[in-house]
């Protein structure tokens, strides 16, 4: 049996990457802000091989790299490792990363980005009061991925934050997630996506009032 490798709330099976928030009502990630100091050398990247979008948030996540601040092998280690996480979020989980490193401040990334993931089984689920609710069935109406897809983290990071912020706004005052996880399974090209929403009952707010209007 393998022993997972417990990091920030990831377990790390393998080469299985599960995203396991199951029965916590609340999470709260803390990161940390990098900053450049004044007159230190920002590393430029030149990047070939990717699309525009990627390209882009790799260059979002190596902005902040002082290379003066890294040995030769480390910045190379901390390139490629910054650049694995910026595509793995527009579902490339194994790519080959060439670095030539051009000038102290300037390297040149040529990158085979390989498979992109695809969702394999997507499943979003609303209880309570709120399964009844119109704005909960809108959001799900318009997520944007379905099972085939290619996986993008992002949609699904605004689905969590539209339940949470349609929650809060109207009147669900118990709700949480019963299950939230992304198991990705990049040997296999797929990933498994699960998010159950229990809203709890509704105040009885929520349930009678109808809109306000104020005239000026």
């Amino acid at each position: 049996m393998i022993k997972p490798l417990i990091q920030g709330g990831i377990k790390m099976y393998g080469k299985t990457t599960e995203m396991d928030i199951r029965n916590r009502r609340h999470a709260f990630v803390m990161l940390p802000l990098l900053c450049v100091a004044p007159g230190a050398w920002a590393l430029e990247a030149s990047i070939t091989g990717v699309p525009d979008e990627v390209e882009g948030n790799i260059q979002d996540y190596l902005q902040n790299i002082d290379a003066e601040q890294y040995t030769k092998v480390r910045l190379e280690g901390e390139i490629r490792s910054r650049t694995q996480e910026a595509m793995r979020v527009y579902g490339y989980y194994e790519p080959e990363v060439s670095i030539e490193r051009v000038t102290d401040e300037r390297v040149r990334l040529d990158i085979e980005p390989g498979p992109q993931v695809e969702i394999e089984i997507l499943s979003i689920n609303v209880d309570g009061d709120a399964s009844n609710d119109p704005p909960f069935q809108q959001a799900i109406e318009n997520f944007p991925l379905e099972e085939g897809d290619a996986l993008r983290h992002a949609p699904w990071e605004q689905l969590r934050g539209q339940f949470s912020g349609l929650a809060i706004e109207r009147g669900y005052f118990d709700w949480g997630f019963t299950d939230r996880r992304m198991e990705v399974r990049p040997y296999l090209q797929s990933a498994r996506l699960y998010m159950d929403f229990d809203s709890g009952p509704a105040t009885n707010l929520v349930k009678h009032s109808s809109p306000v209007v104020i005239l000026n």
